[in-house]
C-alpha cells in the first residue's frame, strides 16, 4: 500500500510555500446584516425557523468540543426539553441543533451554531412566543452553568459508540482519516472527531455566554409571505425571494427579561446507556454455528426469525418487525391514515423514546405495503427495554390523542404530500407503480382522502379494527439468544399463545401483465415553476427465477457505464441517467432513468435518444469478446462473494428475503454456480426477447414520462390548496390510464 501511495502522489508538485492562513481576515460578517430577521419564501411549503450565532473557531478545543455539548441540550428531545414543550403546545414537529462540521460552518475563521425548529402553522402565528420559549431555555442553560455529570454522560456513549462500532465501508475510512490527518494530532487521527476527552468549564461558559438575543440571526422560511407585500431582494443563484428587517426593539426587550419556564429543565440522567458488553462464543467445537435465520416460532400471531452472530463479535443486536394489517390496501383513505398514524405515534413516542436514542439504540417505523415495519437496533442489553417503551406508547397512543393535536398534524401530512407532489420523480414512481401494481394507492389519492379524516373516524377506522388485529413476521439477529428472541416475539405480539396453523393475513401482491407494445403516458408536471422533466422506460419480462434473475442483472452490469457514457457524457440529456434491475414482486425487468430539462431538451427528443441507445447497445453486446464476456462474469460473481461488512448488511439482505416472502438465504450460495454457465447467446437473446419491439409479440414497454416547463410556460409555485384541485383533474387523468387496456 506504501508503494501504491508513493507512486501515485510522488508526482504532485510542492511550491514550497508555508499553508495560507485565514486568520487574519477577522469576522466573515457585518453584524449590521447578521443581525436581522430574514424572511424567506422557499419552495416547499413548511414553516421553518432558523436561529443561527457565529462563533470564534473552535477546533483547539476538540478535547471537550463545547457546541456538541450545547447542542445536547437544544437538541434533546426527552422531557423537559425546549422541542417537548413546543409539540405539547403544538407549535413545532421537531428540532435540531448543532454545526454540521462542515468547511462552512466550521473553519479557521469562525464556527456556526444553528437551531432549526419546524414549525407548524399554530407555531408560525406565535412564533413570538416560540422564540421566548428558546431564549428562556438559553437561560436556563446559562442560569446553571456548565454540567459535569451532562458531560460525562455524553462523554460515556461516545466512548461506548467508538469501542463496540460496527466497520466501516474501505473507502469511508479512507475519506475520513485523510480529512482528521488535517486537523488533530497523529495521537488523535482516529479519536479526535469522535471522543470528549476532557471537561473543561471554562470553554462550556464561553461559548454559552457568546449566545445572545443582541448577536443572532433569525431566519424564517414560509410559503405564508407569498400574499405579503414587502420589500423583496432576489437571490441571484436560485431566485429565491427574501426580506431583510431589523428584529424589533420590543423582542429583544422582551426576551433578555424573560423569567424562566418551569416546564422545561434539564434532561434527567439517562437509564438507556448499557454497561454490559459480554458477547456471547459459539462452544459446539463438533459443529459450526448456523450461517442463516432459522424460523423458530410460526403461530396465528406471526413467525419469528433467528440468527445468533458469532461474526462480527460486537455487543449489538438487530430486531427487525413487520406489523400486517387486514384491509390496510382496500383504500387510499386506508393509506392515508396508516401515514398520519406514522406521523402522530412518531411524535408522540419522541419523549419517551429519546434517550434510548441518545444511547445509541436506533428505531425505525415506516409504512409498508400491508402495514408498517419496525426496526430497532442498539446494544442487545436494552433492545429488551427499547421494544417494550415502544409498545407500550402504542397503548397509550389512543387517550392521549387530542383533537388540536390530530388536526395540526393533519395538516402537516396534507402539506408533505403536496411536497411531495412537486417531485417529477414521486410523480413517475406513483404513475409507473399505479400502472402496473393491481393495487398502489398515489400519493395525490391519499392527499384527497386525507381532507375528510376526522379524529373519531381515524380511531374508530384505524386504531381499533386495524392496530388490534394485526400478525407480525420478525428477524432477529446478533448478540443474542434464542430464548431472548422469543421474549422479544411474545411483546410485540402481545399474546404468544401457539397455534400450529400459521394464517397470514395478507394476499399475494400481483402485477399486472403489460400488453404487448409499447405505451407512453406523459403527465405536465404539477410544479409548474420547475423546468425538471423524468422518463423512465420500463421494458417488462416475465417471473424470475434464479438463473433468469441473474441474466437480468448480467443486462443491467452490462449496460450501466455505456448508458451513463452516452445519455449523461456524450448526449448531456441531464446529470440524473442511470439503468436499473428490476424485480417487481418476483416480476423481471430492466429500466432506463433520465431527469432533464424541459427548457433545454422536449421528452419526445430525450426518448428517442434512450431508444436509440438502447438499439446501439443490443447491437454492441452481441459483439463483445470472449475475455469481456468472462470479466462480466468474474465481476457478477465477485458480487455475489463479497462479504458482508457490518452485521447490518447481512441482516438488509435477509430481511428482503422475509418481505418478499421467498425466504431464500442462501441464494447468493445457490447462484454462484450458475454464473460460469452463462452464456453470451442466451444474455443477448434475453434482451431482445424484452427489449427488441420489432416483429416481437414478447415486447412489453412502458414509458411514463413527466414534462417540466420551460421558460415560456412557467407559472406560481401551486399552494396546498391548489394542489388539492389540480389533483383532481390528475386523477381522472389516472381513472382514464387505468381503463386502457394495457392489460392481458
Amino acid at each position: 500500500m506504501e508503494e501504491m501511495v508513493v507512486e501515485v502522489f510522488s508526482e504532485i508538485p510542492n511550491n514550497g510555500l508555508p499553508r495560507i492562513q485565514y486568520k487574519s481576515l477577522g469576522f466573515p460578517f457585518s453584524m449590521d446584516n447578521f443581525h436581522k430577521f430574514y424572511k424567506v419564501i422557499p419552495v416547499n411549503d413548511k414553516h421553518t425557523l432558523d436561529i443561527n450565532w457565529v462563533l470564534p473557531p473552535l477546533l483547539k478545543y476538540y478535547h471537550c468540543k463545547p457546541l456538541q455539548y450545547i447542542s445536547f441540550f437544544f437538541g434533546h428531545e426527552g422531557h423537559g426539553s425546549i422541542i417537548s414543550f413546543l409539540k405539547k403546545k403544538v407549535w413545532a414537529v421537531d428540532i435540531c441543533a448543532g454545526n454540521d462540521e462542515s468547511g462552512f460552518e466550521r473553519n479557521s475563521i469562525c464556527e456556526f451554531f444553528n437551531i432549526r425548529i419546524h414549525l407548524t402553522d399554530e407555531g408560525f402565528r406565535n412564533l413570538r412566543d416560540v422564540l421566548r420559549s428558546v431564549f428562556q431555555y438559553l437561560d436556563m442553560v446559562k442560569q446553571g452553568g456548565p454540567n459535569k455529570r451532562i458531560f460525562q454522560e455524553i462523554q460515556q456513549i461516545e466512548q461506548i459508540d467508538f469501542d463496540y462500532a460496527e466497520d466501516k465501508n474501505p473507502t469511508e475510512n479512507v475519506v475520513d482519516l485523510s480529512e482528521a490527518m488535517q486537523l488533530y494530532p497523529t495521537k488523535h487521527i482516529l479519536t479526535g472527531p469522535n471522543l470528549l476527552f476532557q471537561y473543561d468549564a471554562y470553554i462550556i461558559r464561553q461559548c454559552v455566554d457568546q449566545m445572545n438575543i443582541r448577536n443572532c440571526n433569525i431566519m424564517l422560511s414560509s410559503k405564508k409571505f407569498e400574499n405579503e407585500d414587502l420589500q423583496w431582494e432576489v437571490e441571484e443563484f436560485f431566485q429565491t425571494k427574501f426580506c431583510v428587517e431589523d428584529i424589533p426593539e420590543e423582542w429583544l426587550q422582551e426576551y433578555e427579561r424573560a423569567c424562566l419556564n418551569y416546564a422545561m429543565h434539564l434532561p434527567f440522567p439517562n437509564d438507556f446507556i448499557p454497561d454490559n458488553f459480554y458477547v456471547h462464543k459459539w462452544t459446539n467445537r463438533d459443529s459450526n454455528p448456523p450461517r442463516f435465520p432459522e424460523n423458530i416460532v410460526r403461530n396465528s400471531n406471526g413467525r419469528l426469525w433467528f440468527k445468533q452472530d458469532f461474526k462480527f463479535n460486537l455487543p449489538r443486536a438487530y430486531c427487525y418487525m413487520y406489523y400486517y394489517f387486514d384491509d390496510i390496501r382496500k383504500s387510499a383513505e386506508m393509506g392515508a391514515m396508516l401515514d398520519l398514524f406514522l406521523n402522530l405515534f412518531n411524535q408522540h413516542i419522541m419523549e419517551a423514546l429519546y434517550p434510548a436514542n441518545m444511547a445509541q439504540y436506533y428505531t425505525k417505523m415506516r409504512a409498508a405495503d400491508w402495514g408498517f415495519t419496525v426496526k430497532i437496533n442498539g446494544f442487545n442489553q436494552k433492545l429488551f427495554k427499547c421494544l417494550e417503551t415502544i409498545l407500550s406508547q402504542i397503548e397509550d397512543f389512543e387517550k392521549c390523542l387530542d383533537d388540536k393535536t390530530f388536526e395540526e398534524m393533519k395538516q402537516q401530512q396534507l402539506k408533505t404530500y403536496h411536497n411531495y407532489t412537486l417531485s417529477p420523480d414521486v410523480l413517475r414512481r406513483d404513475l409507473r407503480l399505479l400502472l402496473l401494481q393491481e393495487v398502489h394507492w398515489p400519493v395525490i389519492e391519499k392527499m384527497k382522502a386525507l381532507q375528510n379524516i376526522q379524529k373519531e373516524h381515524f380511531l374508530s377506522t384505524f386504531m381499533r379494527k386495524v392496530i388490534n388485529n394485526r400478525y407480525v413476521k420478525m428477524l432477529v439477529q446478533g448478540n443474542i439468544t434464542a430464548d431472548e428472541a422469543k421474549n422479544l416475539f411474545d411483546l410485540a405480539v402481545r399474546n404468544p399463545t401457539p397455534n400450529l396453523e400459521c394464517k397470514p393475513k395478507c394476499p399475494e401482491m400481483r402485477i399486472r401483465r403489460c400488453k404487448a407494445g409499447e405505451h407512453v403516458i406523459r403527465i405536465k408536471s404539477l410544479n409548474s415553476t420547475s423546468p425538471n422533466s423524468t422518463l423512465v422506460n420500463y421494458y417488462q419480462g416475465e417471473r424470475g427465477c434464479l438463473r433468469s434473475e441473474l441474466i437480468n442483472e448480467f443486462v443491467i452490469m452490462a449496460m450501466d457505464e455505456p448508458v451513463f457514457d452516452t445519455l449523461r457524457t456524450k448526449d448531456q440529456l441531464g446529470y440524473h441517467v442511470y439503468c436499473t434491475n428490476r424485480n417487481t414482486y418476483g416480476i423481471l425487468g430492466i429500466s432506463i432513468t433520465v431527469n432533464s430539462q424541459a427548457d433545454k431538451y422536449s421528452c419526445t427528443y430525450v426518448h428517442e435518444r434512450m431508444e436509440a441507445f438502447l438499439k446501439l447497445f443490443t447491437e454492441n453486446l452481441k459483439n463483445i469478446s470472449t475475455e469481456e464476456m468472462e470479466s462480466l462474469r468474474e465481476t457478477l460473481k465477485n458480487f455475489k462473494l463479497t462479504v458482508d461488512i457490518t452485521l447490518k448488511e447481512e441482516m438488509d439482505r435477509n430481511w428482503g428475503e422475509i418481505i418478499s416472502e421467498k425466504y431464500l438465504f442462501s441464494r447468493f450460495d445457490q447462484q454462484l454456480p450458475i454464473i460460469p454457465t452463462i452464456t453470451l447467446e442466451e444474455v443477448c437473446a434475453y434482451l431482445h426477447k424484452i427489449a427488441n419491439k420489432s416483429g416481437n409479440s414478447d415486447f412489453r414497454k412502458l414509458s411514463v414520462q413527466i414534462v417540466g416547463s420551460s421558460e415560456s410556460t412557467k407559472e406560481t409555485l401551486p399552494t396546498c390548496e391548489s394542489t388539492l384541485k389540480i389533483c383532481k383533474f390528475v386523477l381522472h387523468l389516472i381513472e382514464q390510464i387505468c381503463n386502457v387496456n394495457l392489460y392481458l
